[in-house]
């Protein structure tokens, strides 16, 4: 009888005592983590091992080996254990890197490693996890919550047509030429050809005339003067490759393209080789244009051809039904 009262006793004391709910969240990316600061990618430097931080940046490469020397932003062909985070939004311009952790047995692998993700790349992410030491700097090796987050506002920069361009504006292919590199931007063009070789004087304007990796984008339908177009890189095994090859789907020659990237330099001038989001409008309007003749002559123009205006437009989305366009595409190389 009196064990039994101690029992009841000691049952009692526990009910009563205050419990401790400063644990470490073990349920990965819900509203149960509570993070009092955010941190960029340069400012856990000041931040001490074992700290439980939370870090956003661009999400820029993977590394492929055991340092940092074996980085890339190429997409992997096998899923991947990490990912890089910078406070720029490319891998060459990044001056200061964090490394997160994506083992096989962490929640995130699926979702975040890039072969299986690669629109991923590029994307502005929230990370929370405990600080260690990774690929030989600070990072995070088994992440307790990542989720993504809004690109973040950019200072507007002057340009040689005393237009102020922020990464939010949609520009036109011949603003996008007067840039600097580094920035990240949303184009808006018409698809008017591809590049066959390593030159901008390899330009095929019109129908592709072999599997194509890349586009050529203009302001209008109808642009013939490659120095006026900007070359889009298509990435082996990409969503993209597989939506927008020209080769594939002639019928998009003329359709208006949105993409964000950054601006790089692809075929000696301002390009995209690394597509973060895009978006494909089917025009009715449009006019798709054939090769130049031979003769050099242009072929006819409509009296008023579509224009890119300069709205802002944020674009965050995938193209919406590429296999209703695959499909489209096969049925128009059969009627032909």
């Amino acid at each position: 009888m009196r064990t039994l009262c101690y029992f009841c006793l000691l049952c009692g004391m526990m009910a009563c005592s205050k419990i401790d709910l400063t644990e470490e969240p073990t349920v990965p990316n819900t509203s149960t983590v509570v993070v009092k600061d955010t941190l960029t990618v340069s400012m856990l430097a000041g931040k001490d091992i074992g700290e439980m931080v939370g870090v956003k940046g661009y999400l820029v490469g993977y590394c492929m080996g055991t340092s940092l020397k074996a980085a890339s932003n190429e997409i992997p062909e096998e899923a991947n254990t990490n990912f890089l985070l910078s406070d720029t939004p490319t891998l060459e311009g990044a001056t200061t890197l964090t490394a997160v952790g994506l083992n096989k047995s962490n929640v995130f692998h699926e979702a975040w490693n890039l072969a299986k993700n690669p629109e991923r790349l590029g994307k502005y992410l929230f990370v929370y996890g405990k600080l260690q030491t990774y690929f030989g700097i600070k990072g995070i090796r088994d992440p307790k919550k990542i989720e993504l987050l809004p690109f973040p506002p950019s200072e507007p920069q002057e340009h040689e047509d005393s237009t102020s361009i922020s990464k939010n504006d949609t520009i036109t292919p011949l603003q996008f030429l007067a840039l600097e590199i580094n920035q990240f931007v949303t184009l808006r063009g018409y698809i008017v050809g591809t590049l066959g070789g390593s030159l901008l004087s390899s330009a095929v304007v019109g129908k592709a005339k072999k599997p194509a990796t890349n586009l050529l984008l203009a302001t209008t339908p109808t642009e013939t003067d490659v120095a006026k177009m900007v070359p889009v890189r298509l990435k082996d095994k990409s969503e993209e490759r597989i939506v927008l090859d020209l080769y594939a789907h002639p019928n998009l020659l003329g359709q208006r393209l949105t993409v964000s990237g950054v601006v790089t330099t692809y075929f000696g001038v301002n390009g995209i080789t690394n597509i973060v989001s895009y978006r494909l409008d089917t025009l009715s309007k449009a006019t798709p244009i054939d090769p130049v003749p031979s003769d050099s002559t242009r072929p006819p123009q409509p009296q008023n051809p579509p224009t890119i205006s300069d709205s802002t437009a944020v674009i965050d989305g995938r193209a919406p039904s590429w296999r209703a366009i695959s499909r489209q595409a096969s049925m128009t190389r059969r009627r032909e």
